[in-house]
């Protein structure tokens, strides 16, 4: 799959934010890395609106020259709470070829009764 991103917008915004981020006093390298690793990630996710889980924002990573594992960048996703929307897959439930016995049509779809207790259906009266 091909990204969709500018490689200039994309470097520029970037560029910014890592330079936001380091300017900030009293944060090691490591905890730096993280957030950078975080904004890309985020980028990621919101362009792929929220269906993205860590295999493919691991690999887009790739694409992008950043060498993150999987396991990594899916530790980092359960931290900021985000998740991959996944699409729930159609599922029969209705088994029209089966051998069983069907009940018998009584009414034949005639829902009108001229008198109480007329095809099965018995009226009890409320006291």
């Amino acid at each position: 799959m091909k990204s969709k991103y500018s490689p200039n917008k994309y470097d520029e915004s970037f560029k910014r934010e890592a330079v936001r981020l380091v300017t900030e006093a009293g944060r090691s390298a490591v905890s730096v890395e993280r957030d950078l690793l975080d904004v890309e990630m985020k980028s990621v996710y919101e362009h792929s609106q929220g269906r993205y889980g860590s295999v493919k924002i691991t690999h887009e990573l790739k694409k992008r020259g950043k060498k993150y594992g999987r396991n990594r960048v899916a530790n980092r996703m359960r931290k900021m709470d985000i998740a991959s929307k996944v699409k729930k897959k159609f599922k029969a439930t209705t088994n029209s070829k089966h051998t069983y016995p069907v009940a018998p049509n009584l009414l034949n779809r005639n829902f009108t009764a001229s008198a109480a207790n007329e095809g099965g259906l018995v009226i009890l009266p409320i006291s």
